[in-house]
């Protein structure tokens, strides 16, 4: 069986993983977790709402501290991976494209990776 692009992981906030569609290394190095935060890509919506919009995306923003990873997240418009990106861009998701949001409001305000 094929598994389909998003996974609801709960019911009372509703977040849907979304598995980077392209093509990326998988391999991080020493203060570039990039590639690893590319694995935790969300899009969120009000258990009210029909269907998903990419424009409610989250991106965790990763650090390496103690042996842990952390991250919180930060608001990201999805669409921009409605199209594969342009020849030899592997990260086509920037800083420019990251934008502030109250974590408090947010379901998983904080992403450990032990």
């Amino acid at each position: 069986m094929k598994r389909r692009g998003f996974v609801k992981l709960c019911a009372t906030a509703v977040a849907c993983h979304l598995a980077y569609p392209y093509g990326k290394p998988k391999t991080i190095k020493k203060q570039d977790f990039v590639n690893l935060e590319y694995e935790f890509l969300f899009i969120v919506r009000s258990p009210t709402e029909y269907g998903i919009d990419p424009y409610n995306g989250r991106y965790y923003v990763l650090s390496f501290e103690g042996g842990v990873f952390a991250g919180e997240p930060k608001a990201v418009d999805l669409n921009i991976l409605a199209a594969p990106p342009e020849e030899g861009v592997t990260r086509p998701i920037t800083a420019a494209e990251l934008d502030f949001i109250e974590v408090e409001s947010e379901r998983f305000p904080r992403l450990v990776i032990r």
